[in-house]
């Protein structure tokens, strides 16, 4: 009973270790970490087309891609004016919302495992110092 005891201690002490050291990093990641560093990059940026389930821009209570059906103008840096269309329009998103998700589902999971340790090491000690005292009387 008393080797039965110290493996589940044992057991029970290195998967709540590791557990749970994966648990706080996850969550210090998620509560403290950089929230600024996830946009889309800009080489990559999306067309209005991609976002508009995601968000919608209005200008003067119209949305923007209708003000660009209807015909939009704008001025370049020699002052010469110009028809902005669609494809001059892009967009970069902060995806730290997904990435965020993506890190508390991995804290999920350790909160699982840490758990699962924490029974072990209950164990351990109820087969060590509870069960001891019923084997003695």
């Amino acid at each position: 009973m008393k080797d039965r005891a110290r493996g589940f201690l044992l057991a029970g002490i290195i998967i709540t270790a590791i557990f749970a050291s994966h648990l706080i990093s996850d969550l210090i990641q998620v509560y403290k970490g950089a929230k600024n560093i996830w946009w889309t990059p800009k080489t990559m940026m999306l067309s209005l087309d991609d976002t508009e389930n995601e968000f919608r821009i209005f200008i003067s209570g119209k949305p923007l891609s209708r003000h660009l059906e209807e015909g939009l103008f704008a001025k370049d840096n020699e002052g010469k004016t110009y028809r902005v269309v669609a494809e001059d329009v892009g967009v970069r998103l902060n995806n730290w919302c997904n990435r965020k998700v993506s890190m508390l589902q991995k804290a999920l999971w350790s909160a699982f495992g840490a758990g699962f340790g924490i029974a072990l090491l209950i164990a351990g000690l109820n087969l060590k110092f509870f069960l001891k005292k019923k084997t003695n009387e």
